[in-house]
């Protein structure tokens, strides 16, 4: 009898350590699949990190880099220029690149793509010809190189609109072809309003 109560005994105490022990694996496994739970939703809540294609990636430095070129141009022929014909044209270059030039740069900010701030050596040699060429009264070669820019450049950005694999600078690409094209005929009717002061012109 004795010996039946003590095996029960040992029974019953097995059976409470077998208990805490499942417990303790059913908790572990419930943490590890809360655990699992937590990481797919953090995952999801993650923003997708956005990047620029190869050509979108080109595209947005090289016309960010022509639109600082324009700017610097334009503003030294508003700001320093008395003729007002090279002076309004200026302007409205100038105008123009620079808010093309904010979309251009915080659109590349979220992609990460980070846009020189300043010209490079050969952009800044291109700004001082022609700055020194407004200063010897050479308008009508200014207006020239203004007016030829954005010629070729603006097959880019149709080029861009057209063909682009990210939407929102498709978008903005599309958006600045009309500003493009008042450029190229503001700058022929500078170019024809220059040609009766300084002669004929071959353009």
């Amino acid at each position: 009898m004795q010996i039946k109560k003590h095996l029960n005994c040992i029974y019953n105490s097995a059976l409470a350590v077998l208990s805490v022990f499942s417990g303790i694996w059913l908790i572990s496994c419930n943490a590890d699949v809360s655990s699992k739970q937590a990481d797919k939703i953090i995952t999801r809540a993650k923003p997708r990190i956005q990047h620029f294609s190869t050509r979108d990636s080109a595209f947005i430095t090289k016309a960010a880099a022509e639109s600082v070129i324009l700017i610097a141009i334009g503003k030294y022929a508003e700001t320093n220029i008395e003729n007002p014909i090279s002076s309004k044209f200026g302007q409205m270059v100038s105008v123009h690149h620079i808010k093309m030039l904010d979309e251009f740069r915080l659109l590349a900010n979220s992609r990460h793509l980070s846009l020189k701030e300043k010209p490079d050596s050969v952009a800044a040699a291109t700004i001082l010809k022609y700055q020194s060429l407004y200063n010897k009264g050479c308008h009508k070669e200014v207006a020239e190189f203004c007016t030829r820019e954005h010629i070729r450049i603006i097959k880019d950005y149709i080029n861009e609109y057209e063909n682009g694999n990210d939407s929102e600078l498709r978008k903005i690409a599309g958006d600045d072809v009309p500003h493009l094209k008042a450029h190229i005929t503001e700058g022929r009717k500078c170019l024809a309003a220059l040609a009766d002061r300084t002669g004929k012109l071959n353009y």
